[in-house]
């Protein structure tokens, strides 16, 4: 199959998503004064929901795709930061790295603006407008699997942080609104280590209470599909996390995909993804795919799955999927022809947890990959993403496979072993 063609468009598809603007909360991580200072500023002007300047506000710049490492290293995400004067008014130098975010808070409310750097024309100095808007708040509980209970939580992106009490008690009182990946600080072997607990929406002007929270030191929540259907939690975390789809259309096929978010009735928690394939009729088999990639999309770019046990979800629907681990590795060893490690699942009618141990995934015995004698554990060190696929003869020529799918794990790993 033509997989390489059909993921670039899909990378293409991923990037023209347009920049999102979201909000934050007052309880702000230490400032990084200058860190990295630049010749170019950022000029701006905070200002209410009425337009009316908003003095005293802080801004600050917050590290975006490099944000978990930050926390790994125990290194401040803010880059810079200013304050804005008596006509709301403010001027901050440019980090010399692309991604970043825009933080304001202020006593009036605050604001998040996402992804600002990786769009940001740095020879463009029109002074920019920020619509500040009101707080919410947050509060729940927060536990752990094992270990001490987690110090603190952090909202991905961001430089707020809300201390976790000695009842294991947690709250914001000053957030703003927008998406946020929950990250708990857990204890691991002596050391505090991040684990990506779950996700929330923040709501401007609400207080959302009994938010409660689980983290785990050997497990990682990859999506729960709450805060949206494109990019997965690890993604907003650790940068791309894209989902895509591709099917037989490039070999002159008929087959069809789609994927999107269901709330309510037939869902498994809140939000699920439910996605169909339409196989059509191809004369070397009809084939689609779902995936997502399982961190920047960029065909270079590789993650460290050795430590990784198994891959988990919840699934229901019908037929039968190829749930295949595509490695740098093998997707360039010459003669292989895209074939990579996979587990065939026949997708379950009721909502069922789904366990895939990586010592269940095979390759086919007549690929060049099986000849050359590759195992699992040679190419777990180059993983770039995780497809769902229908085709045949799993499935026949016409045949509509159905795949809802909620709460994907991958258990054995830390957060931080995909920091860097």
């Amino acid at each position: 199959m033509k997989r390489i063609v059909s993921l670039v468009c899909a990378i293409l598809a991923a990037l023209a998503i347009p920049c999102l603007v979201s909000q934050c909360s007052r309880q702000v991580a230490g400032s990084g004064g200058t860190d990295y200072p630049n010749t170019r500023t950022l000029a701006g002007v905070v200002n209410n929901g009425s337009g009316a300047a908003v003095p005293g506000a802080r801004v600050y710049l917050v590290e975006n795709q490099g944000w978990l490492g930050d926390v790994v290293d125990g290194v401040s995400v803010v880059l810079d930061s200013a304050t804005s004067d008596a006509a709301g008014q403010f001027s901050v130098a440019l980090p010399q790295r692309k991604s970043w975010n825009v933080q304001i808070d202020s006593r009036l409310g605050g604001i998040l603006a996402r992804d600002y750097g990786d769009t940001y024309d740095t020879l463009d100095t029109t002074r920019r407008s920020f619509g500040i808007l009101p707080y919410a708040s947050v509060s729940g509980t927060v536990a752990a699997d094992s270990g001490p209970a987690p110090r603190d939580l952090r909202f991905g992106g961001s430089a707020y942080v809300a201390p976790v009490n000695a009842d294991r008690t947690y709250s914001l009182a000053t957030m703003a609104p927008g998406d946020y990946t929950v990250v708990t600080e857990t204890g691991a072997a002596g050391n505090l280590q991040p684990a990506l607990a779950a996700s929330l929406t923040a709501v401007d002007g609400t207080s959302r209470t009994g938010l409660d929270f689980s983290a785990s030191e050997t497990e990682i929540l990859v999506d729960d599909f709450s805060i949206g259907q494109q990019q997965t939690n690890l993604g907003r975390l650790i940068g791309g996390g894209w989902w895509f789809t591709a099917n037989d259309s490039p070999d002159g096929g008929n087959s069809s995909n789609s994927f999107t978010l269901v709330s309510g009735p037939g869902t498994y928690d809140g939000q699920s993804m439910l996605a169909e394939f339409a196989l059509g009729a191809t004369s070397g088999g009809p084939w689609a795919i779902l995936g997502f990639f399982v961190g920047d999309g960029d065909k270079t770019i590789t993650y460290d799955f050795s430590g990784v046990k198994s891959l988990s979800f919840w699934a229901r629907g019908r037929g039968k999927v190829d749930v295949r681990f595509y490695t740098r590795l093998l997707d360039t060893l010459r003669g292989n022809q895209q074939t990579q490690f996979s587990y065939v699942i026949p997708v379950p009618a009721v909502w069922t947890h789904v366990t895939i141990p990586v010592d269940s995934l095979r390759i086919p015995p007549d690929c060049v990959a099986y000849r050359q004698g590759y195992t699992w554990k040679q190419v777990a060190g180059s993983m770039q993403a995780i497809d769902f696929i229908a085709e045949y003869p799993d499935n026949n020529p016409g045949d509509t496979v159905v795949l809802w799918l909620d709460n994907i794990s991958l258990e054995g790993i830390d957060l931080a072993t995909l920091a860097h």
